[in-house]
C-alpha cells in the first residue's frame, strides 16, 4: 500500500495535524458489556485494532454498568441487548443517559 492510499484513510480527523511519522493516539473510549466472556474478548480484540478508539473497561452483568460509567467515563458503549434474565435494555440505556 502506497502513502498516497494511507492519507485519505487518516484525513477523517482534519482537525488533527498527521505527518507520516507521527502516530495516531486513541481518541474515542468504549466501555464493552456483554454477559458472554468470550463475546467481551472478541469485540475487545476487534476494537483495539482500530487506531483511534481505545477499549477503558468491559463488563459481563447489567447490575454493574453504573459502576463502570462513573469507573471508567467512556464515550462510547458496546451494549449487548440481551444481557442476563431480568435486566431490561431500557435499564441500561437509561444509565448511560445519566
Amino acid at each position: 500500500m502506497n502513502r498516497a492510499t494511507v492519507r485519505p484513510l487518516l484525513s477523517i480527523y482534519p482537525e488533527r495535524q498527521v505527518s507520516e511519522d507521527s502516530v495516531v493516539k486513541p481518541t474515542h473510549t468504549i466501555l464493552v458489556v456483554d454477559d458472554h466472556p468470550g463475546i467481551r474478548q472478541a469485540l475487545k480484540i476487534y476494537l483495539e485494532r482500530i487506531d483511534v478508539l481505545q477499549v477503558v473497561g468491559d463488563i459481563g452483568r447489567g447490575a454493574d454498568l453504573a459502576w463502570a460509567l462513573r469507573t471508567y467515563h467512556p464515550e462510547l458503549v458496546v451494549l449487548d441487548l440481551e444481557l442476563e434474565r431480568g435486566y431490561a435494555p431500557a435499564d441500561a440505556v437509561a444509565q448511560i443517559r445519566e
